[in-house]
């Protein structure tokens, strides 16, 4: 290969990864970084966008080295290993078109957050179905066994409708699936183990849930929202007829009523591609002049329904406010938001 056309191969190199630093900076510069990456992995991605620019600044050297001619003189690259592969124009071009695509659908594409169309295709879970696995995780990271926490949950529906149990409430609170009300609770003299018995593996959520109970009003904020999602979940029955405030997008699919939405939310774990919709069922007259993907803020109390053959928890509104879509539209595992005070 001349040096010339090997040139134009390290010019090439240096655009794209000159790019993908560029495109992860500005998403950092506007705050828009956590539209496709959680919070506990951006630091390597910001670390990536370093490695992008200063392999472009190395993959520019060589490309002016090779534009001059300083390869014909450079014993030290006899190798080859200065050089592209040789291959073929087509297997050339087939492999610069995996990284220029990308970057053109980044050009033509609007940065924007997941929404209704998505839910569509993956179906969305009504409450802590997804939002256990946080559970699960804070089990693991206690170093115990995470089978019991991962099982908290009611139901999920699929865009046809139809959902599939992953576990009903139990006498007195819980999922059948794990089964709380039949563990005996610890003998700490507190009078709530009796309403929220629990097992080592399911103490976090008990304790949530009982700081949780002795509120008046329960607001579902974005940091803690999955913890607190799966412990009102898992002792559902406890929880009726407490008011509740949550905000999220509207979701609607086909077999609700008139009057049904779902007030939704991604949970992310490390990125968008790991994205899982979830979310409470909301009941109100107002809930048909609600476009998709609204956001709203939704106070109301909670109570049970039935949908796709389970029973879930829903909310009957007494205020809807629509709001601005927040910052930072998906909420997050925190292993540490069972110790908090909610």
């Amino acid at each position: 290969m001349s040096p010339r056309k090997l040139g134009i191969h390290y010019f090439l190199r240096t655009g794209i990864l000159a790019f993908f630093a560029y495109y992860i900076l500005r998403l950092v510069k506007h705050d828009q970084l956590v539209i496709y990456i959680g919070p506990r992995m951006q630091f390597y991605v910001k670390l990536a966008a370093i490695g992008f620019y200063l392999f472009a600044v190395l993959q520019l050297v060589l490309a002016f080295r090779s534009w001059w001619g300083a390869r014909e003189q450079d014993p030290s690259c006899d190798c080859g290993s200065c050089s592209p592969a040789s291959m073929s124009a087509v297997s050339h071009s087939f492999f610069y078109a995996l990284f220029a695509v990308p970057l053109l659908l980044v050009m033509l594409l609007p940065d924007q957050a997941l929404g209704s169309s998505l839910v569509d295709k993956k179906g969305i879970t009504l409450t802590g179905a997804i939002a256990g696995n946080a559970a699960a995780a804070s089990a693991a990271a206690a170093g115990k066994p995470p089978a019991a926490a991962a099982g908290a949950g009611s139901a999920t529906g699929s865009p046809a409708g139809q959902g599939g149990a992953i576990g009903s409430p139990a006498p007195g609170g819980g999922s059948a699936g794990t089964s709380p009300a039949a563990v005996s609770p610890p003998p700490s003299g507190d009078p709530l183990d009796v309403l929220f018995p629990h097992d080592e593996y399911s103490e976090d959520l008990a304790i949530l849930a009982k700081k949780l109970y002795k509120k008046d009003s329960i607001s579902i904020k974005d940091k803690g929202f999955m913890e607190t999602v799966t412990s009102i979940d898992f002792y559902m029955n406890n929880f009726i007829g407490k008011k509740v405030e949550i905000s999220g997008f509207v979701y609607r699919e086909d077999g609700m009523e008139e009057n049904q939405f779902v007030v939704s939310r991604f949970a992310v774990q490390c990125c968008s591609a790991d994205s899982a919709p979830f979310g409470f069922m909301v009941e109100s007259s107002m809930g048909k002049t609600l476009n998709k993907d609204t956001w709203v803020n939704v106070t109301g109390t909670l109570g049970t329904t039935q949908y796709g053959g389970n029973e879930i928890l829903k909310i009957d509104a007494t205020r809807i406010q629509r709001i601005e879509a927040p910052a930072s539209p998906y909420v997050f595992p925190d292993m540490d938001y069972f110790k908090m005070d909610p």
